[in-house]
């Protein structure tokens, strides 16, 4: 192509799981042009048989581990919606723990089942904007992200939960009398719309 490519967004496409899927993403490891990409997209993609993409997340963090995403840490912006994973978790946790530059990301429509885990002795992650709208939680994952936040490891200014499904009995219940006990200084906007409360929990959730 020869001019860099900063921008590389992929809305409701077909690909092929054995040729044009996994072929994009032999372009952006060995082409120049795709050594100084910001923004990263691919949202509600399918395979050519209507199933989902293989090892999807799988592939993009590869792309976290290249030279030039690590040096150049111009990789602000990533969204993956309903990438099929059966827990997406391990991605964002080394999306978090990577310094490749990410400002933003966006995995709404996904699951997560197992806690977080970011080291305190690198360097603190920080977003902007991080939305996990319409998501399927654990209260493990959920009470290990607010933690990180509350203990400082984890900066998130704009917080998209809203349309939460949680996998645990009582779910909610239990994940707000756990916001109870914690602090999150650096964060100024908390989206939680749709997400159904009774009187009790809506007590929890105010105070």
């Amino acid at each position: 192509i020869g001019k860099p490519i900063t921008h590389l967004h992929f809305f409701n496409c077909t690909f092929s799981n054995d040729s044009s899927f996994p072929q994009i993403f032999q372009s952006i490891f060995f082409n120049d042009c795709f050594t100084s990409i910001e923004s990263f997209i691919m949202d509600n993609c399918k395979s050519t048989q209507g199933e989902y993409l293989d090892a999807i997340l799988l592939h993009i963090s590869q792309i976290f581990c290249c030279s030039w995403a690590m040096e150049r840490k111009c990789f602000h912006h990533i969204s993956v919606i309903d990438s099929g994973s059966d827990d997406c978790s391990g991605f964002l946790n080394q999306a978090l723990s990577l310094d490749v530059g990410l400002d933003r990301i966006n995995l709404n429509e996904n699951c997560f089942l197992s806690p977080i885990s970011i080291s305190t002795t690198k360097k603190i992650s920080e977003l902007s904007f991080l939305s996990l709208r319409n998501c399927r939680v654990t209260n493990k994952f959920l009470e290990s992200m607010f933690l990180a936040m509350s203990n400082g490891c984890l900066i998130v200014h704009i917080l998209d939960i809203s349309s939460l499904r949680f996998l645990d009995d009582s779910g909610l219940s239990t994940f707000l009398e756990f916001l109870q006990t914690i602090e999150c200084h650096e964060l100024k906007t908390l989206f939680f719309d749709n997400n159904s409360m009774n009187a009790n929990q809506s007590v929890h959730f105010v105070n």
